[in-house]
C-alpha cells in the first residue's frame, strides 16, 4: 500500500474524490481514505499546512497503516532559474532551513540528536522516463522546508547559495524526517506555483488550480510504474 499526503484542499480535493474508497478513518484529527487509485492500493490524507501538522499526520499514517512508501505531492516555490508554473521538481533531499542551533556551533539546518541536515528522498527512474515521454518538464533537486511561506528574495537567495536548493515549501522536511525515523521510504514531487519572492503570494493564489489539476496528472503517471 502506498501512502499519499498533501497539504491543502486545492492539492488534494480531486485526488481524494477520485479514490475508490474502501474505508475512511478519522484518527488524531486527520481523515485517512483507504482504497484504490488508478488500480493501486493507497492510503491518502490531507496533512494540512506546516511541519507539525505534516509530521503528526505522517507518523499516524505509518503507525496505523504501515505504507511501503509515503508519496508527497504539492505546490512549491521555484528557486532554480528556468522553472515555470506547472513544472516538476523531483526531490532527492530536503532541509528544514528554520532549524537553527548555530548559536551552539551547529550548521544551519542540522537536526540535533540525529545530526542530519538533509533527509534523503527516493526517485524512481521509470517515473522520470514516463514524465519525459509525456513531455512534462522536470528537474531533480534539493528542497527547502520551513514554517513560513517564502516571499522574501533574501531568503530565496540564501537557500540557493547556502543549501543549493531548487524548490521551497512548508511540509516535506517534516515528512522526510518522520519517514527517516520510521525507516519508511519517502518520495516527493513538487509542482511549481510561484517564484518564492515578493510576487509569491499573488502567483500562488493565481495558479493554485493549475497545481491541483497537475496533481492528478502526475499521480496517474507515478502509479503506473509502482
Amino acid at each position: 500500500m502506498i501512502g499519499i499526503a498533501g497539504a491543502t484542499g486545492a492539492e488534494m480535493k480531486t485526488l481524494l474524490s477520485e479514490i475508490q474508497a474502501e474505508d475512511v478513518y478519522s484518527i488524531g484529527g486527520f481523515e485517512f481514505i483507504k482504497g484504490k487509485l488508478f488500480g493501486k492500493e493507497v492510503i491518502a490524507s490531507r496533512c494540512g499546512i506546516g511541519k507539525v501538522s505534516t509530521a503528526t499526520c505522517c507518523q499516524t499514517m505509518i503507525l496505523n497503516f504501515a505504507p511501503e512508501l509515503i508519496f508527497n505531492i504539492g505546490a512549491a516555490g521555484a528557486l532554480k532559474e528556468g522553472l515555470s508554473v506547472g513544472d516538476i521538481v523531483l526531490v532527492n533531499s530536503v532541509v528544514q532551513y528554520d532549524v537553527d542551533t548555530t548559536a551552539h556551533g551547529d550548521p544551519l539546518g542540522m537536526v540535533s540528536g540525529i545530526n542530519k541536515i538533509f533527509f534523503d528522498c527516493c526517485i524512481n527512474d521509470d517515473f522520470k522516463q514516463k514524465l519525459t515521454d509525456h513531455c512534462i518538464h522536470w528537474v531533480e533537486g534539493k528542497d527547502a522546508t520551513a514554517d513560513a511561506f517564502c516571499s522574501d528574495k533574501k531568503v530565496k537567495d540564501m537557500l540557493i547559495s547556502h543549501f543549493g536548493c531548487t524548490s521551497v515549501e512548508m511540509e516535506l522536511g517534516a515528512m522526510a524526517h518522520i519517514c527517516y525515523l520510521n525507516n519508511t521510504p519517502c518520495e516527493a514531487v513538487k509542482i511549481i506555483s510561484d517564484t518564492a519572492d515578493e510576487n509569491s503570494k499573488d502567483d500562488y493564489t493565481k495558479y493554485t488550480q493549475i497545481v491541483g489539476d497537475r496533481v492528478m496528472e502526475i499521480l496517474k503517471i507515478r502509479l503506473s510504474v509502482f
